[in-house]
């Protein structure tokens, strides 16, 4: 790498990280001050655990704020690669750098390699990111701040949750990191759709290798009281009786049901009580996702469309950077001011353009086409703005 090179690089990259510090801390900013008052209750509710309140409330601040920030990088790389790029030219024509490096018999395309090289790189970054690093992170992403007190998701009731084979799980409490369910009655039913069994269990944990949830201690499973040995017969033991139907034990007594097998995985809980869920989940557990009988058809359509995005969109943002280097290719700038509006204005309206592309387009689109048409649509205005750079 010559000399040259590795200045552009330098200058380049000190710019990337200025801007994403001030983007992040920005957000970071602005968002505690409307949600203050949560993580102050955050703080005291922790206190004893640090010795401190004030101690307290900065690591409640950090655990929340860490992940988010990883992902904000991953929202907004390409802009700010584009950002980078832009701050880095006007600072080589006001210093008049960029004259003498013309003067040298450089052309501005070969100015600006080292820094297209090296945003290509980083928005490449994103790839390990979502697949190592989020993943990881999933149960604190899906925190909102009145749960910053929790060091992962609180815990929410499941009601009336279907699998595959059409039965109903209820459960008190899901608590999503340990994977486990308290209280649960699970409804198993005939294809009729008419009750055929009820289990119940006080707790209940997941086993991912075996795909079921373990009941412990072993559930009690019993069935609906029929005409011909009701529940206040001989002939049966009642169980319990709910407002349209009674529930009683077979002659023999009590039937144990130590595991439950269901495709409702704790994945498939939470992706159903968060939208958002499946953004945060690598790859490899999306394509399990899509093979899980037991997610809805509309969810696998919007998990397709996530794993084909998580390629399109950095191919976008390299896109959306050689669109404004057609902007920030100049020898001389006329007016710096209005010339960075444009590029601003440029990036902003493609970047958000993609986005919203990508969300009308699956309506309509199968989701490879619409993780694709932002580039489709892009890749010649990039081409034509790239001709009209002047070097």
């Amino acid at each position: 790498m010559k000399t040259l090179d590795r200045y552009i690089l330098r200058e380049f990259l000190i710019n990337f990280v200025l801007l994403g510090a001030v983007l992040m801390l920005l957000f970071v900013v602005v968002d505690l001050i409307v949600d203050l008052d949560r993580f102050l209750r955050a703080g005291q509710a922790r206190a004893d655990e640090y010795g401190s309140t004030f101690l307290a409330t900065v690591v409640v601040i950090g655990d929340y704020y860490g992940p988010v920030l990883i992902m904000l990088y991953v929202f907004f790389a390409g802009l700010l690669v584009v950002g980078a790029v832009g701050f880095t030219f006007a600072a080589f024509q006001r210093t008049g750098e960029l004259t003498a490096m013309v003067a040298s018999g450089l052309s501005l395309y070969r100015v600006a390699l080292p820094m297209v090289v090296a945003g290509i790189a980083l928005n490449l970054a994103i790839l390990p990111i979502q697949e190592l690093v989020i993943p990881a992170l999933a149960p604190k992403l899906a925190r909102s701040s009145s749960e910053a007190e929790h060091r992962t998701v609180e815990a929410f009731p499941v009601r009336l949750a279907y699998d595959e084979q059409g039965n109903l799980l209820t459960a008190r409490a899901f608590d999503a990191a340990a994977g486990t369910l308290d209280d649960l009655t699970v409804i198993q039913r005939r294809p009729d759709g008419l009750t055929e069994r009820r289990i119940t269990a006080a707790h209940a944990v997941w086993e991912a290798d075996h795909g079921r949830w373990r009941l412990e201690p072993p559930g009690l499973a019993d069935r609906p009281a029929t005409p011909a040995s009701p529940a206040t017969s001989g002939t049966r033991t009642p169980r319990a009786e709910g407002p349209d139907i009674a529930f009683s034990y077979d002659d023999d007594g009590p039937e144990h049901v130590e595991h439950l097998p269901t495709e409702l995985s704790p994945t498939v809980l939470m992706a159903r009580n968060a939208g958002l869920y499946p953004q945060f989940l690598s790859m490899a557990e999306l394509q399990a996702m899509q093979a899980n009988p037991a997610v809805e058809p509309a969810q696998r359509q919007q998990i397709a469309g996530i794993i084909w995005s998580r390629f399109s969109m950095i191919v976008t943002n390299v896109l959306i950077l050689l669109m404004a280097l057609g902007l920030v290719l100049r020898i001389q700038q006329p007016n710096a001011l209005v010339q960075g509006i444009k590029t601003a204005g440029l990036a902003l309206g493609a970047w958000g353009g993609g986005l919203v592309m990508l969300q009308a387009s699956a309506a309509f689109l199968n989701p490879v086409a619409a993780a694709w048409l932002p580039v489709a649509l892009y890749l010649p205005v990039a081409a034509i703005m790239l001709q009209r750079a002047r070097t």
